[in-house]
């Protein structure tokens, strides 16, 4: 396989930045809103959460799959499912 077609096809499975950002910032909120403020928000962030075997929410949230499971975490937690 040539260089090129690595390239493009590493490209088409890349999202932009900016589509993550803002998909970070979504999960901030959401995290704000059930966790009462956006200080508790942000703590929550970078401490081991038992729901996501142990890993901190931040580091999961460097991948599209990690913003999805964050994301379903704080929906299960905004009711009350914990498991």
């Amino acid at each position: 396989m040539s260089l090129r077609t690595i390239r493009a096809r590493k490209k088409a499975v890349t999202r932009p930045i900016s589509s993550r950002r803002r998909d970070v910032s979504k999960i901030l909120a959401m995290a704000s809103a059930v966790l009462g403020s956006r200080q508790e928000a942000e703590q929550w962030l970078l401490r081991p959460a038992t729901g996501l075997n142990q890993q901190r929410p931040i580091d999961l949230l460097a991948t599209s799959r990690g913003i999805e499971i964050v994301g379903d975490f704080l929906g299960r937690l905004k009711y009350g499912v914990y498991t």
